[in-house]
């Protein structure tokens, strides 16, 4: 627990270090429900205005901005007392304390868990239009900057429940929603190297699931019925053509192309290719449906190289839209 006495009559006059290696809001109110007025880096200096709320909101001031942060990303320094005659007894002091762990509506409005410095995966922006870092996670919080297409950020910590994580850009820190960020080392590569080489494989581009780690693709909408074609995103040859109408993926093809890419396409209400045969970019594969565990006509795309699952985004040329 972090535990730093200030005298009460100087408590307008004390200063503290934000001590949150991902940064820290400052807010125009004592919680989370207020807006943010700053993203305050980790070690900025700010003067300390009055007491901590109830809740552990300290007020302060940062370059003409008042606000509150919350105390448990704060280390406060007391201001020195001393003058040529010594300190006098001073009033009683008060204890500001860390915070108890915070509720799950806190931890969503404040910088997660972080590793040790470093240890942050790297990752890339997958839309070729670029994607919006912004001040906290959600789509209601101010933009900080857009990151291009194909720009490398850096995550730090866990992910929001909902997908948004914190990450480095350029020396900003803030938010990004994750189902628009390709993860790992191989990430950039995998865009500079096959760029233009894929098409979308239906005519819609509506995007209903995102890519993630739990979601190895993107469901693209094929509202109401499906029954479009589905076509080779790119040349190569079928290596599987099959599944079963009731379970998985349903009916489903793959294709594997050139410098270890391969691609699937899933939930088909039909299939017209065979295992082994040669296929053309654009070449109709089946129709689009939804067999298998799906809950509505879509289909189910995904893009690997060398096995591994690459956010199709990142491949594909814009625009797409996103869907609810």
């Amino acid at each position: 627990m972090l535990l730093v006495l200030l005298p009460r009559a100087e408590a307008e006059t004390a200063t503290a270090t934000v001590t949150s290696p991902d940064g820290v809001n400052l807010r125009a109110g004592p919680g989370t429900s207020y807006p943010i007025l700053a993203v305050l880096p980790f070690g900025t200096v700010v003067t300390v205005t009055g007491a901590p709320t109830a809740d552990n909101w300290v007020p302060v001031l940062h370059e003409g901005m008042a606000g509150y942060i919350l105390g448990e990303y704060l280390a406060v320094q007391a201001p020195s007392l001393g003058g040529t005659g010594g300190p006098g007894p001073g009033p009683t002091p008060r204890a500001v304390t860390a915070a108890p762990t915070p509720t799950a509506a806190t931890a969503v409005a404040t910088p997660p868990p972080t590793p040790a410095s470093g240890d942050g995966q790297p990752a890339t922006v997958a839309p070729p239009d670029g994607l919006n870092l912004r001040a906290g996670p959600g789509t209601s919080f101010p933009v900080l900057a857009t990151m291009p297409g194909g720009a490398r950020v850096q995550v730090i910590g866990r992910p929001t429940a909902d997908g948004w994580y914190t990450v480095r850009y350029e020396g900003k820190v803030g938010w990004a929603d994750g189902a628009y960020l390709t993860f790992g080392e191989s990430a950039a590569a995998s865009a500079s190297t096959s760029g233009g080489r894929f098409i979308w494989p239906v005519e819609g581009r509506r995007i209903t699931t995102p890519f993630s780690p739990a979601h190895p693709g993107i469901d693209i909408d094929q509202y109401p019925d499906g029954g479009n074609p589905v076509v080779a995103a790119a040349a190569g040859t079928v290596a599987f053509a099959g599944g079963e109408p009731c379970c998985s993926y349903g009916l489903y093809v793959i294709v594997k192309h050139a410098d270890g890419y391969s691609t699937l396409y899933a939930h088909l209400a039909s299939i017209a290719v065979r295992a082994g045969q040669t296929v053309a970019q654009g070449a109709v594969l089946g129709r689009s449906g939804n067999t298998g565990f799906s809950t509505g006509a879509h289909l189910h795309f995904e893009i690997r190289k060398d096995d591994v699952p690459v956010n199709p985004l990142s491949l594909l040329p814009g625009p797409y839209e996103r869907g609810e």
